[in-house]
């Protein structure tokens, strides 16, 4: 059956990143509460980023050939068996091996979604700001609940959003007139190649900055904890104001901007947000800076997507592109905690890699700007 109205998979985005919220935000603090150290959360972070990667690449190539809703049911299915699973490690190793099965199943569905949603011409940056204000509504309702009832029971909470949307899938067709693009096997292997030579600059430049970034994700929650002095419940406001903030961007206006400009202002308006971070010391000023980090990443997200987006779709590569564009995210979530782990072994603090992240955002947006004007396709 395939569903005419939207709602639908806009329902899914929604619950499925209400859930993750609560993997990228709190679990750190978990882990810090059973007794691992910052260098075990690093290692920990990079082995799921690894398994997302790996993930991603290979779902998004099968999406193409033989269709989309069996791996959105399945992979929303086994996340959340894997989140709720977050409950039962107390070491290092018990959370290593639920991390890498939960990096597995995050990376199963997402360009599936993304798949389903360009087969029925939807705008992606409108189907992105109900992810991001699925994140707010996660970040401010699992920071209540740790405060209240404690850090498990946030993982529980979002095992049920993966479940909500698991059971919304399963009213969801494959996506509107959805035919395999590619069903010659001996075409099928060039398409990685294909995706990779058309999108190679979008990926590259989402590693470097996204990368740097996540290293001063992997420590984010213990910047706010032990350096601002935050609650659980202030840091569930920092994260849902960067989110607030996104999903307002996206409906608004990342539809309609030129993708590649939004890629540059993005870029300039990050390294504007990560040098900002060093510069904050109370509430209300870090919750400032989620507004800049929320502008910047909605217009540096969108935009990237929706450029993969076109230039695959000449090739009916779709998913295999914004695959492949997931992996890069989960390259840079690989590349971020060894960064942050050689970082934080420099200056003991978590300032360095928020400048590091600055400066190299700089450096690559620039670059990005004066070669990655492609001749063979649209105008900044």
């Amino acid at each position: 059956m395939d569903i005419q109205s939207k709602r639908d998979l806009y329902s899914i985005y929604f619950l499925s990143n209400s859930g993750v919220v609560v993997i990228m935000s709190y679990l750190i603090l978990l882990m810090q509460e059973r007794g691992l150290d910052e260098t075990q959360i690093g290692y920990i972070a990079a082995y799921s980023a690894i398994a997302t990667l790996v993930s991603n690449t290979f779902f998004g190539r099968l999406s193409d050939i033989i269709g989309r809703r069996k791996f959105i049911i399945f992979g929303l299915l086994v996340s959340s068996v894997s989140t709720f699973l977050f409950v039962v490690p107390v070491d290092y190793l018990g959370f290593t091996l639920a991390r890498v099965f939960n990096g597995i199943a995050l990376g199963v569905f997402p360009s599936s979604l993304v798949g389903v949603a360009s087969d029925r011409g939807m705008k992606l940056g409108k189907l992105s700001a109900y992810g991001s204000i699925g994140w707010a509504t996660g970040g401010l309702l699992g920071g209540y609940l740790a405060d209240v009832l404690g850090l498990q029971w946030l993982f529980i909470t979002s095992s049920i959003f993966y479940l909500l949307s698991f059971l919304a899938a399963l009213l969801l067709g494959t996506g509107k007139g959805f035919k395999p693009a590619i069903t010659d096997e001996t075409k099928s292997e060039r398409m990685y190649s294909k995706a990779v030579k058309r999108n190679w600059m979008v990926y590259l430049l989402f590693i470097l900055r996204h990368g740097t970034a996540n290293a001063i994700w992997i420590y984010w929650a213990l910047f706010l904890q032990n350096d601002l002095h935050l609650t659980r419940t202030q840091i569930g406001v920092v994260q849902a104001t960067n989110m607030i903030t996104q999903f307002v961007l996206m409906r608004a206006v990342t539809d309609r901007l030129n993708p590649r400009l939004m890629l540059i202002l993005g870029g300039l308006a990050s390294s504007l947000a990560f040098f900002s971070f060093t510069i904050t010391t109370s509430f209300l000023e870090i919750v400032l800076t989620q507004i800049i980090l929320g502008i910047a990443w909605a217009l540096f997200y969108v935009g990237g997507l929706r450029t993969v987006e076109e230039q695959s779709k000449k090739d009916g590569i779709v998913a295999t592109g914004t695959g492949l564009f997931n992996a890069s995210l989960s390259t840079s979530q690989i590349m971020g905690p060894f960064l942050a782990i050689y970082l934080f072994s420099i200056s003991a603090d978590y300032i360095l890699s928020m400048n590091f992240a600055a400066i190299t955002t700089l450096i690559a947006t620039s670059v990005y700007f004066v070669i990655g004007r492609p001749a063979n396709s649209f105008s900044w």
